[in-house]
């Protein structure tokens, strides 16, 4: 049976900052996927992303390129998801 991870749940308005930017340029999903994988870890974005590159594993060869192209050289720190389901959870008790 396929998991869903609970963030896959959180509403687009609820994602933190950074990932709404990514989503812009790689698309929501390939940016919630980023989100999941790479929660709460901080890294330098390589100019170029071979194969192997986690960003790859993340999103694939075809997103990671574009991701590369426009945020090459960035420290992106990747926020944890908690945040994100605390606010998902505090808005449904409201």
């Amino acid at each position: 049976m396929l998991q869903v991870h609970p963030l896959q749940d959180a509403p687009k308005a609820l994602w933190p900052e950074l990932i709404q930017t990514i989503a812009d340029v790689i698309g929501d999903e390939a940016a919630l996927k980023m989100f999941i994988s790479l929660n709460g870890r901080r890294f330098s974005v390589p100019r170029k992303c071979h194969e192997t590159h986690f960003i790859v594993q993340a999103v694939g060869q075809e997103k990671a390129e574009i991701l590369c192209r426009q945020f090459a050289g960035v420290l992106l720190d990747i926020p944890k998801g908690s945040y994100v389901l605390r606010r998902v959870r505090n808005s449904n008790i409201r």
